[in-house]
């Protein structure tokens, strides 16, 4: 765990403390307290399975790198590709994009998207009220998106692609336990 992470943990913490003392206070009703306690324990629950979802991806890792297998000549061989590895990570999520497009084209309502329906833009636009024209930019659909910021996109992609790259090399020659310390620095 990240500092940051300590930190965003004593700082949850303390606000479950702040939101008791209230309510023994008399200060907030029961309603927002278990409100505040239900987003509480759901962050922590998110916290414990995307901390133990890393942990299984880096053993997973190691023992894919550590596998032995007879090979073309008939002897027993390492599987140790991490290039390989880490490519095959990287293909994996770009199906990420294949599933924000069919979001996007189903107008399926996922956390992040938001999408004005027709009547409410046709309602809008044709109101007697008057608006300003900022609002008529976000009511478009689809903004143009120029293609030089695809290339500005890609320089911080490359470097992460060259990061898991040595990572993955590293991971061949130390332990998880070691590897996941020194991934929690950066």
């Amino acid at each position: 765990m990240s500092s940051t992470d300590a930190a965003k943990a004593s700082t949850d913490s303390a606000k479950v403390l702040v939101f008791t003392l209230a309510l023994l206070a008399g200060k907030m009703s029961y309603r927002s307290i278990s409100l505040t306690l239900s987003l509480f324990f759901s962050s922590t629950l998110l916290f414990s399975i995307l901390l133990h979802a890393g942990t299984v991806c880096s053993l997973t890792s190691k023992i894919m790198l550590s596998l032995k297998s007879i090979g073309i000549t008939n002897e027993i061989e390492s599987f140790s590709f991490p290039l390989f590895q880490t490519f095959a990570m990287f293909f994996g999520m770009s199906f990420g994009l294949l599933f924000h497009r069919i979001v996007i084209l189903f107008k399926i309502p996922f956390p992040g998207y938001s999408f004005i329906s027709d009547e409410a833009h046709n309602k809008s636009s044709h109101s007697d009220e008057s608006y300003d024209s900022w609002e008529e930019d976000e009511l478009e659909d689809d903004p143009s998106i120029p293609v030089h910021m695809f290339f500005y996109l890609a320089i911080p992609a490359v470097f992460d692609l060259i990061a898991t790259i040595l990572c993955t090399y590293g991971l061949l020659f130390i332990t998880v336990s070691t590897y996941q310390i020194l991934r929690g620095i950066k």
